[in-house]
């Protein structure tokens, strides 16, 4: 996949479903060359942002999604190979932060590895949660106990250790 270094921008604003903890407002953007839509990864993003499951569930913080980037706290990017590469260390993970941006790997998004069994879905939350969480400063994490979920904040995109493949912060 190409670098086109073209962004597109959802223009859609999706709120936060809570009242409680912290307002962050994020935007969502797109390489044009990864063929995404960037209002369809922006729904995406705002159902696992907004799923208790996620960070939200914690009740410390909340996610609402703005079209203009300029006032978003942060942004979630999915962005070509080459171009997530300049942005920063990619590791085992498909996503990395950028100062005040979550960059996702397009070809980590594109392809669902063999830990989460085809599921696009949950591979797509694993993505964002695990991004988001680098981005409010959780660390890397270690399979605690085999045949549990694994922590969000393991590395997912190979060998578990033992651990299930799991998506969420708060399962």
């Amino acid at each position: 996949m190409k670098a086109s270094g073209k962004f597109a921008t959802a223009s859609l604003e999706v709120p936060a479903v809570s009242t409680s903890g912290e307002q962050r407002s994020y935007s969502v953007r797109v390489e044009t060359s990864t063929k995404l839509k960037a209002n369809s990864v922006g729904k995406q993003v705002a159902g696992v942002l907004n799923d208790p499951r996620s960070w939200a569930g914690s009740g410390g913080i909340r996610f609402g999604l703005i079209a203009n980037a300029k006032k978003a706290n942060f942004s979630i990017t999915i962005a070509a190979p080459g171009t997530a590469s300049k942005a920063c260390k990619i590791d085992g993970s498909g996503t990395c932060t950028d100062g005040n941006a979550v960059v996702i790997d397009a070809a980590a998004w594109l392809v669902t590895p063999e830990s989460y069994s085809g599921n696009t879905g949950e591979w797509h939350s694993y993505l964002i949660n695990h991004g988001v969480g680098h981005l409010l400063g959780e660390t890397e994490a270690k399979c605690p106990k085999k045949a549990k979920p694994a922590p969000v904040m393991m590395p997912q995109l190979g060998d578990l250790d033992g651990c299930l493949a799991n998506p969420w912060p708060y399962p």
